[in-house]
């Protein structure tokens, strides 16, 4: 009885032994990354989003956000009278997961891969310069932007100067 008992707890300590070291990526980086968002001046709007169009973070910079490593993202820096800025965030496969190749460990592959363990989000850090936004004689100037189809279905964009008048 008490020689059954011995092989069953190393049967079961060398199977979770196994999977605990086959996660490798799972288990060094979790499945969430954080990415550091900043920019010069600060207060910019920062709208983080999934290539599917789904919003996933909104705040100001400086801004640190975590992310799912699975999916890749549009980080869009906004700030009035300054270019707007668009930057992509991909993601790639983490040196993590040779730890499973090595290891033969084809269960952590799979673990790794279906959490999104297996990647990398890169760049981590983001910084812009914003650069301001002016027309003739140092002036600020604004523009209407239109985006319509036109009957090809094809998408055409009018740009037109607009002039703000102040309230006296």
């Amino acid at each position: 009885m008490k020689k059954q008992l011995t092989v069953y707890l190393t049967i079961s300590l060398v199977f979770i032994s196994i999977i605990l070291i086959t996660s490798c990526a799972t288990i060094l980086h979790g499945t969430d990354q954080e990415i550091s968002i900043s920019s010069s001046p600060d207060g910019a709007l920062v709208i983080i989003k999934t290539f599917g169009g789904v919003k996933v973070i909104e705040g100001t910079t400086p801004l640190k956000a975590t992310l799912k490593r699975e999916d890749e993202y549009k980080v869009s820096v906004i700030k009035e009278g300054y270019e707007d800025n668009e930057i992509i965030i991909k993601n790639s496969t983490s040196a993590a997961v040779w730890g499973n190749i090595l290891c033969g460990g084809i269960i952590g592959l799979i673990i790794d891969f279906s959490n999104g363990a297996a990647y990398e989000l890169e760049p981590e850090t983001i910084h812009v310069d914003l650069i301001k936004v002016v027309g003739m004689n140092n002036k600020t100037e604004y523009y209407l932007l239109f985006k319509m189809l036109d009957d090809n279905g094809s998408v055409q964009t009018i740009v037109r100067p607009f002039e703000m008048k102040k309230n006296i």
